[in-house]
């Protein structure tokens, strides 16, 4: 009898550890797809401080270089998140966008595949590198 109870609160405390560690990863993974959301919508209404807050500071400058003067003939209307790798060891991922654009010097839609590469930091999820 006291053989059977130690199993049963082994498995137990297996099931609770397992319950655990899936809700984890599942509220990291939702963080991770809360950091890419905000950023594309930041990206789609052209708030670009809103955006760079959510890079790598060593991104920031190259990211209005490039940017700014894009937006200005450019506006997204559409983004899709297509594919995100994540791994949970490293608390990185490669994210694959789809996004729908329309380019007022030309009156054209386009689509575009953006890929890009997320770390997790302390508090969130933040673009490291990859199309901005």
């Amino acid at each position: 009898m006291p053989h059977r109870h130690i199993i049963l609160v082994a498995a137990l405390a297996f099931a609770i550890l397992t319950v655990t560690g899936c809700l984890g990863r599942d509220q990291n993974l939702k963080k991770l797809d809360d950091s890419i959301r905000s950023y594309h919508t930041a990206m789609q209404y052209k708030q670009l401080d809103r955006a760079s807050k959510m890079m790598d500071a060593k991104l920031v400058a190259t990211f209005y270089e490039t940017m700014e003067p894009e937006l200005q003939v450019k506006s997204i209307t559409d983004f899709q998140i297509r594919k995100v790798t994540a791994d949970e060891e490293t608390e990185e991922a490669e994210v694959v966008i789809i996004r729908e654009t329309y380019d007022t010097s030309s009156y054209e839609v386009r689509r575009e595949v953006a890929t890009q590469h997320w770390e997790k930091g302390e508090k969130d999820w933040r673009l490291m590198g990859g199309d901005f």
